[in-house]
């Protein structure tokens, strides 16, 4: 966001004369509009992904929230379970990271990326044997400021993956990615970290 933009804080309960405060930004005012919203001039331009942001009223009620990228979603995974499941992204982008595949038939991997950058980002999959040779890959280019989540299947249509293999993903912008590991029996999604 650019110097003089204006953001919106939206929520309930606020008052006549709350505070506002966001991590490592200074504002150059705060107007109260109503009891669901808030609008901050930014002093200066920021990156506001990841931003805490706290409400405080004078009465000490108050409120802490992270914004994050409403990027545009790429379609929508054939996983029923994957499809309702809305990744949130650690702020740290990555240009190559490593995810080893889940074995468990009640399981599956799913991989989801987000583009924050202003350059569309070429990313490539490749599935590994333990031997470090290359089994397969598939690529595709992500938007600027869009997000897709997939089943490692729907990206690699012949994902077979054996004991010790394992996906290398690379971009050529970075972009931020987290392994989704899915139980369609419990119906639970884990969030895997890349390494």
């Amino acid at each position: 966001m650019p110097a003089g933009a204006t953001v919106t804080v939206s929520g309930i309960g606020f008052q006549p004369g709350a505070s506002v405060e966001i991590d490592d930004v200074e504002l150059a005012s705060i107007r109260y509009v109503g009891p669901n919203q808030l609008e901050v001039v930014l002093a200066d331009g920021t990156e506001m992904h990841g931003r805490q942001v706290r409400v405080s009223n004078r009465d000490r009620s108050g409120a802490i929230y992270y914004s994050y990228l409403r990027a545009a979603v790429l379609g929508e995974s054939r996983v029923p379970l994957l499809a309702a499941t809305f990744p949130i992204f650690s702020t740290q982008t990555f240009t190559q990271s490593f995810f080893f595949p889940v074995l468990d038939r009640h399981l599956f991997l799913g991989l989801a990326f987000q583009n924050p950058g202003s350059r569309r980002a070429l990313i490539t999959i490749e599935l590994f044997s333990a031997a470090r040779q290359r089994i397969s890959s598939s690529r595709f280019t992500l938007p600027t400021q869009t997000t897709i989540s997939r089943e490692v299947s729907e990206y690699l249509s012949d994902f077979k993956p054996r004991l010790g293999d394992y996906l290398r993903v690379r971009s050529n912008v970075p972009v931020q990615v987290i392994g989704l590991v899915g139980n369609e029996t419990e119906g639970t999604v884990v969030p895997v970290d890349p390494s």
